[in-house]
């Protein structure tokens, strides 16, 4: 470029070298910021997105342009000098984050793992509408289900290092997690470690407190590894025969009377339902509390009741410690009352502690409460054993 003085001066004309621009770093995320550095023409210069270059939707201040929302585009970014010239630089944009999964159904008290890609990392999750009373860690992404099923979904969010976010929404499904009162959940398909058998099954009930799992450390008295079981519409149970048994540790606050428990089984011995043991009987136990007071399967001499068979049943029992109800496949278990605390030596899966009276049982599921139920409680749990065992259970 050659530029002249005019007013018929007769002087050399100035040799300007042509406008050049270059950009640095050449690509970026959502968030990211790129310098334009130009070269030649005649200063000033003057920046702005090409017509048509702003597909990320972002802005300039000075040279330094700030990239927009939207991913996975190329933005053109155009300099111009004082005399009008221009020239043009490209910048590619990777990827803006995103979670995955996007939708999700969450079963209360479990877990669902989100992962985040693209953006800038590192990420962070969050909860950004928390209706269920949920939680999750911030740097792993392992988002837990709150109790609240009824009060509308949460969304999950992640973070990138820029500020930009990307959001799942989670639509809460019903377990015995939501229900109030409740001491204990063991479920065959969460919180198991295999040894010679089971030798650990996690509490899933959130109260935090570790002596609510159930373990077994001597081999020969670990029931075996879950199994699908075909009478339980192919879910998981644990099968509990001979002396095998798991037992919970001392828990940090003992429940109080009444105690309700729900538990979905096979294949359990002949007989009818026993919810205490007070007369020193010799029953076969589902659940055993306090080395006196069980929840038990089996006998002869305890309540009214059908004998039961191999197939796969939901069973609600409550007790007082002094008295007790039961029903067989069915929600209108009538409440019991009273006042008895019980002492905490915690629960026994399956037997009883001392290892005399084995239920030989296939059980899926135990949730323990300390309370009642109310009559949503039995809707709830009457669609959820259908839905998820497949079991018939009257109203």
């Amino acid at each position: 470029m050659r530029i002249g003085l005019g007013l018929g001066l007769s002087l050399a004309s100035v040799s300007v070298a042509p406008l050049q621009a270059t950009r640095s770093p050449t690509s970026g995320a959502p968030g990211d910021t790129v310098t334009v550095t130009p070269t030649g023409g005649v200063a000033p210069y003057s920046y702005a997105a090409a017509p048509g270059g702003n597909n990320s939707g972002g802005s300039f201040a000075s040279n330094v342009w700030t990239i927009g929302n939207t991913g996975s585009v190329t933005d053109t970014l155009r300099v111009t000098d004082s005399v009008g010239s221009h020239v043009d630089v490209t910048v590619t944009v990777t990827a803006a984050v995103a979670i995955s999964p996007s939708s999700q159904t969450v079963e209360s008290g479990l877990t669902q793992t989100f992962t985040a890609s693209g953006g800038k990392t590192p990420y962070t999750y969050s909860i950004s509408t928390n209706n269920t009373g949920g939680s999750i860690n911030s740097s792993t992404g392992v988002y837990t289900c709150g109790p609240t099923t009824g009060a509308g979904n949460d969304t999950v969010r992640v973070t990138d290092a820029n500020g930009k976010t990307s959001s799942a929404t989670v639509t809460p499904s019903w377990t015995p997690r939501a229900l109030s009162g409740v001491l204990s959940w063991h479920r065959a398909d969460q919180g198991v470690t295999i040894a010679t058998g089971v030798s650990q099954w996690n509490d899933l009930g959130g109260s935090g407190d570790t002596n609510r799992n159930a373990a077994q450390a001597t081999g020969g008295n670990q029931p075996s590894a879950p199994a699908t079981n075909s009478k339980l519409n192919n879910q998981l149970s644990i099968t509990f025969a001979s002396s095998q048994r798991l037992v919970t540790g001392t828990y940090s606050t003992p429940p109080a009377a009444p105690l309700t428990l729900i538990a979905v089984f096979s294949d359990g011995a002949t007989g009818k339902v026993v919810l205490d043991s007070l007369s020193g009987d010799s029953q076969a136990c589902i659940v055993q509390y306090n080395n006196s007071i069980g929840f038990k399967l089996g006998g002869t001499s305890f309540l009214s009741g059908s004998a039961y068979d191999t197939n796969g049943h939901l069973f609600v029992g409550q007790l007082n410690g002094a008295s007790s109800s039961e029903r067989k496949d069915n929600m209108t278990t009538p409440d019991v009352s009273g006042t008895t605390t019980f002492a905490a030596t915690g629960f026994t899966f399956g037997d009883d502690r001392a290892g005399g009276a084995n239920a030989g049982v296939k059980i899926a599921e135990i949730a323990i409460v300390n309370g009642t139920l109310s009559s949503g409680d039995k809707a709830s749990l009457r669609s959820y054993a259908q839905t998820r065992y497949g079991l018939t259970i009257g109203a």
